[in-house]
Parts: C-alpha cells; sequence; structure tokens
C-alpha cells in the first residue's frame, strides 16, 4: 500500500499544479509558500483588471512554458489513469509500470518549474507540485487512515527527494493479497463524470486551466 499511498498524495499534488498557470497570488499573507487560501483562480480577483493584467503578462513571456506544463500535466494524468485501470484489472505489474512513469514525469515538470523560475525570477508562477494538507488515503477494507503527503517542503529538493523514493518504491512488488483489494481503489475518490470542469478532479481541473487560458485568449495546442 505504500505505493499506492504516494501515487495517490501526488495526484492531489498534480491536480493543483494544474492550475498553477491561471492561479494568482491573493491579498490574504499569512505563511511563506503555498496553502489553501493563498492564490485564486484569475477571474476571481477584485479587481478582475488585475487578475486579467497578470494573465497578459503571463501569456507574453511564458506561452511555451504553459504549453509544455500542459503537455506534461496531459501526460500525467494518462498515467493515473493507468493506475487506475490497473487497479480495476488487479495487474499489480501494471500498477508498478504506470507508478514508475507518473514520477519520471515529475522529474520532468520539475526541470520545467526550475528553468521557469529560473527565467522569470519573482514573476514565475509554476511552483513545485505539493499536496496540500487535508487530504486523506483511507482505502475501502485495508485498515488505513494516513494523511497524503507529497513534496511538503515545496521546493526542488523536496520534489527529488519524493521522486527517488517513489521510484524505489515502484521497484518493488505489491504485497501479495486478493485482487479484489485492488480494485475497490482509484487515485480519485470522488465522483467524475469525465466530462466538464466543474469537478475537483485532476481531469476536471486540468479541463478548467484550459477554459480560463482560453477566455484569456491563450489557446492551448490540441494533441
Amino acid at each position: 500500500m505504500e505505493l499506492l499511498w504516494k501515487l495517490s498524495s501526488a495526484y492531489e499534488a498534480c491536480t493543483l499544479s494544474a492550475c498553477d498557470p491561471i492561479s494568482v497570488p491573493s491579498d490574504i499573507k499569512l505563511l511563506a509558500g503555498r496553502y489553501f487560501l493563498s492564490h485564486m483562480f484569475y477571474d476571481c480577483t477584485d479587481p478582475e483588471a488585475r487578475g486579467i493584467e497578470m494573465m497578459n503578462q503571463r501569456i507574453r513571456e511564458g506561452s511555451e512554458d504553459i504549453r509544455a506544463h500542459f503537455r506534461i500535466h496531459e501526460d500525467l494524468l494518462d498515467n493515473f489513469y493507468s493506475v487506475d485501470d490497473a487497479l480495476r484489472e488487479g495487474d499489480r505489474e501494471g500498477i508498478v509500470k504506470a507508478g514508475r512513469l507518473v514520477f519520471e514525469n515529475l522529474e520532468i515538470y520539475g526541470r520545467l518549474v526550475g528553468e521557469h523560475s529560473e527565467r522569470l525570477g519573482e514573476r514565475a508562477f509554476f511552483h513545485y507540485p505539493t499536496c496540500l494538507p487535508g487530504h486523506i488515503f483511507a482505502p475501502k477494507g485495508a485498515g488505513i487512515i494516513r494523511e497524503k503527503v507529497f513534496n511538503p517542503q515545496q521546493d526542488a529538493e523536496g520534489l527529488r527527494e519524493e521522486i527517488k523514493n517513489g521510484i524505489a518504491l515502484a521497484h518493488f512488488t505489491l504485497p501479495l493479497g486478493p485482487d479484489e483489494a485492488l480494485r475497490e481503489l482509484s487515485m480519485y475518490t470522488g465522483s467524475d463524470s469525465g466530462d466538464g470542469i466543474f469537478q475537483t478532479s485532476f481531469r476536471g481541473r486540468l479541463e478548467l486551466t484550459k477554459v480560463l487560458l482560453e477566455r484569456a485568449g491563450f489557446q492551448v495546442a490540441a494533441r
């Protein structure tokens, strides 16, 4: 279950980072780093013109970074879907293979965040993926209740450590047990219709990001 806990934590981190291109700092300044009230969608700022101007600047300075961000997150979403498919099939080898791809793509994204931050400095708007507190890993029938944790340091070193540990976990076979226990699990524990922008799943947040980018005048290239 250790690998699945780590993958589930990474899923929450990717759900948050999916919205980085359209999230702007709020006026609430309480703690260093990201937390639940630190950012808002650009169309929720007051005045809204502040958020729109920030988006215009991002599009001028970081359009290629935004496209790369979106491509990597689409790949990550596919990886998590592959984990879910393998869980439904009770395919332990498939879970490990898809999980390894998650961490490999997170490594690629970490490099993008680093290059983006170095180039734009204080104007950078990407953050190293992190899982904010409050998400719980509690697989049905497993007798486990555990808080999800991913890169709480919110920095490059923390992400590298998570990737190293995740790849190490993916080298080990999952514990033996009935396949039915695996089929009860999924990366997203809420309800997602598979369509629309209002669900809080990774898919829903990525779709929302695409729509709000389009409203800001930026077209994300189709795959």
